[in-house]
């Protein structure tokens, strides 16, 4: 990329809003790294079992030829390359087959190299379709099935694995195996006897229009470890067709210039299953720039168009920021390589630097979103939650600036010095009380709760706080120094009091029945009335509950957060403070004293340090 190019991206995208010019220009960026990588493939191919390169060379002579015409070879190619399951296979071969000796290429395992490599034929497949010109191409079946990027798939039937033929002519395309032959339909995305196509929505508000595929067919997993939704009913494309609809009319309406943007770079949305309620699933992938994984919204009808245009925007920044990373380099070796393990106030465990700012720059993006919509209800809460985090983690990232061995390269420093400039002004903004007290809750929560559960007091120092409290004398002050995380499997749902404070604003009669439920988890799992109590403004009942539950010994250590905050809204401050601060040294000493001390007591007792 063109140094000049470069450093207007870089501008553009340091950026709280989002720039369609911007997204235009790496659109472009990634689409001239697939057309690099596609040639790098066949090159590291060639001294592989001759029947591989033979292969191989097959395909990229039908590219080319298909490229030669005079039909639109190149708009297909594009189409073929950013679909998701292109860019995994392309990146997948890459790392499979580069520094390795041929020999160690075939034995690599998994998925067989020569199968991964067939895959060029169905990439090339798909092209000649697009361009309508007459072909005949050997495809792989794999588990039963030929897979054709940014088309669709046909289906034999059974877990069988075989050949296949691709051949087109006058534009009837047919896949035939073993006997069965598929005919694709005139319209690729519809589905027809045998053959899946990938469907495609379209949505437009005022001349400004949203295409996206509806990928529910891809063999391989976009982000591992994700189970997506599968294939999709026609009832389930119609709620995707109308969530989308409502969704654009907002952003056309009221975030022009992020639609602008979104309709240039978003490509591919992921169905995922539905997630708990107020507690939206998305993800997306480093090298798949334009591809979101969503989960079907909640049933909450009047905020709907608003949550999932701010989750859309946010997994979108991370894709913005994944793709500045390849010509920018945002991170050092160390920044990337480290061990080391912080806080991020989103996640329920510790994340690595790169997690950081990622996340700094996802929530940048959704906090100037819900700042656009308002000070009070749902969007003056998630905008004064979100310049809590963000700003945060900003202060944790600036911290890197003057390092001796920094982790953020200069383009990485560029991007969190224009993130502080542009969201120092949210403070100036006044949000509703309510809100901005529920939000203060609900940071200070998360917080504390993960600390309370991630960190861990050093023996000695425990040791020394124990006989302290059997001597009755205060906590000394220099046990207080921090010490480093370590993970613990069982935090979970650490944003409790986030979702509550959402159901809160956009439910108050679901806030109260779930407040009368004999157990409101198995409404909302992880709920206790304690946190209830807590958000409802009856503190003195909250720390009679978080005390009674902290007295078990099955008791979370996120409770001890809770008590924190509630003391501190009785009025006992320095209590409070001691529990909200450094929760972890309220875990330790509990458990070593085997809960022979109440914990209002003990808080009490640890708020007395000088």
């Amino acid at each position: 990329m063109h140094q000049q190019t470069l450093l207007d991206l870089l501008h553009a995208l340091a950026s709280t809003a989002q720039d369609k010019r911007a997204v235009l220009l790496m659109l472009e960026a990634q689409l001239h790294w697939r057309l690099l990588l596609l040639p790098y493939v066949c090159d590291l191919a060639v001294g592989l079992v001759d029947y591989v390169a033979a292969d191989v060379m097959g395909a990229q002579r039908l590219l080319a030829s298909v490229l030669a015409s005079d039909r639109p070879g190149q708009a297909a190619l594009r189409t073929t390359l950013l679909d998701p399951q292109t860019t995994l296979w392309l990146v997948r071969l890459v790392r499979r087959l580069a520094g390795k000796r041929p020999e160690h290429a075939r034995l690599a395992g998994g998925t067989p190299l020569w199968e991964e490599l067939e895959f060029m034929w169905q990439v090339a497949a798909a092209v000649a379709i697009r361009t309508g010109v007459n072909f005949r191409a050997p495809v792989l079946v794999s588990r039963g099935e030929v897979f054709l990027p940014g088309l669709g798939r046909a289906f034999f039937g059974g877990d069988t694995c075989g050949r296949a033929e691709v051949h087109a002519h006058d534009g009837t395309v047919t896949i035939t195996s073993d006997q069965t032959a598929v005919t694709l339909p005139e319209k690729w995305e519809d589905d027809a006897p045998g053959w899946h196509g990938l469907r495609r929505v379209r949505v437009a508000h005022r001349g400004v229009a949203l295409a996206v595929a509806l990928d529910d067919l891809g063999p391989r997993p976009v982000v591992p470890g994700v189970g997506t939704e599968g294939r999709l009913t026609a009832g389930q494309v119609e709620d995707w067709r109308r969530w989308l609809d409502r969704m654009w009319r907002q952003l056309v309406e009221d975030h022009p210039a992020t639609a602008h943007a979104l309709s240039a770079g978003l490509c591919h949305v992921v169905p995922l299953p539905r997630g708990e309620r107020l507690r939206p699933r998305s993800a997306s992938q480093s090298s798949t720039f334009g591809c979101v994984l969503l989960s079907a919204p909640d049933d909450d009808e009047n905020v709907l168009p608003a949550q999932l245009g701010a989750t859309v925007v946010h997994e979108f920044r991370h894709t913005l920021l994944h793709g500045l990373d390849l010509p920018a380099r945002l991170f050092t070796s160390r920044g990337e390589h480290s061990d080391a393990r912080y806080y991020a106030p989103w996640r329920d465990d510790p994340r690595p630097w790169a997690g950081l700012l990622h996340g700094a720059y996802a929530f940048s993006g959704v906090t100037q979103f819900w700042c656009e919509r308002g000070v009070e209800g749902l969007a003056g809460f998630e905008f004064a939650w979100g310049r809590n985090v963000v700003r945060e983690v900003l202060d944790i990232l600036s911290g890197d600036v003057d390092c001796d061995d920094p982790k953020l390269t200069q383009p990485g420093h560029d991007v969190v010095r224009a993130l502080v400039e542009q969201s120092a002004s949210w403070w100036e903004t006044r949000v509703g009380r309510r809100e901005e007290r529920l939000a203060g809750l609900a940071t200070s929560h998360h917080r504390a709760a993960w600390c309370a559960h991630h960190r861990r007091v050093p023996e000695a120092y425990l040791h020394r706080l124990t006989e302290a409290w059997k001597a009755g004398r205060p906590p000394v002050a220099d046990v207080l120094r921090l010490p480093e995380p370590e993970p613990d499997s069982k935090a979970c749902r650490l944003d409790l009091l986030t979702v509550l404070s959402r159901l809160m604003l956009i439910d108050p009669a679901g806030f109260d029945t779930l407040r009368n439920e004999r157990d409101p988890a198995q409404s909302m799992p992880g709920v206790r009335h304690a946190d209830l109590a807590l958000l409802a403004g009856e503190a003195d009942e909250a720390v009679r509950l978080y005390s009674q539950e902290l007295a078990r010994p099955d008791a979370l250590p996120m409770a001890w957060a809770g008590l924190g905050l509630a003391l501190s809204e009785c009025g006992e401050t320095r209590a409070g403070q001691a529990l909200t601060d450094r929760p972890e040294l309220a875990v330790a000493l509990s458990r070593a004293l085997s809960g022979d001390v109440g914990p209002v007591e003990l808080a009490r007792w640890l708020g007395t340090v000088g």
